[in-house]
């Protein structure tokens, strides 16, 4: 299967909005994150995994990102 997402996300007065492509074989997933665009910095990078049979999109702050950080998303699935 293959999962688009599209994401934004707030941290104070930074913002970013980007997709993440993934594709997974039931054990090990695949991403891309592309059509970056920040301002002023970036917030957090995207990877994924499969856990349990679930694969899951994780966020990771970028350095010196603390604080609040809102996410907003929209995923399709294509199966």
């Amino acid at each position: 299967s293959a999962i688009e997402y599209t994401i934004f996300i707030s941290n104070s007065s930074n913002i970013q909005s980007q997709k993440v492509l993934i594709m997974d074989d039931g054990s090990t997933a695949y991403s891309q994150e592309f059509a970056m665009m920040s301002n002023p910095n970036m917030i957090a990078s995207f990877s994924a995994d499969v856990n349990s049979g679930n694969v899951r999109l994780l966020a990771t702050p970028e350095t010196g990102i603390s604080g609040s950080t809102t996410i907003k998303f929209s995923k399709m699935i294509i199966e």
